[in-house]
């Protein structure tokens, strides 16, 4: 399974970081882009973008499908702390929370479940 497949089968654009909810398309410039991320041959994948290609959205879909179908931990790095933190809350906790297998491996989730939705 291909990072594509697995995106397009699984992932789901939370309504919390997204400007539309709903099921996951892989647009035809991107499937080259996310297959790429996620082939392990291919060791750096140098990219050249406007703003909004739906970049974050791709790599989320990517790191989805290394943590859920090919069982690897994965670090995504931010510029600053409270720059990680705006990221975490809202993408990363967004997208496991509306991706159920992604949540199915997130146990933590379910006790931090209140402190996720009062932020």
């Amino acid at each position: 399974m291909t990072a594509v497949e697995w995106a397009d089968q699984n992932y789901y654009l939370p309504k919390e970081s997204s400007y539309g909810e709903g099921e996951w398309k892989t647009l035809p410039f991107q499937i080259a882009i996310m297959n790429c991320m996620g082939n392990d041959q291919v060791r750096t994948v140098n990219l050249i973008k406007s703003a909004r290609v739906g970049y974050t959205k791709m790599l989320l879909g990517v790191v989805g499908y290394f943590i859920e179908h090919k069982s690897r931990n994965s670090l995504l790095f931010q510029p600053t702390d409270s720059a990680a933190e705006d990221f975490m809350k809202s993408h990363v906790e967004a997208t496991i929370r509306n991706v159920p297998c992604l949540k199915d491996l997130s146990p933590w989730l379910v006790v931090n479940i209140v402190t996720i939705l009062s932020r």
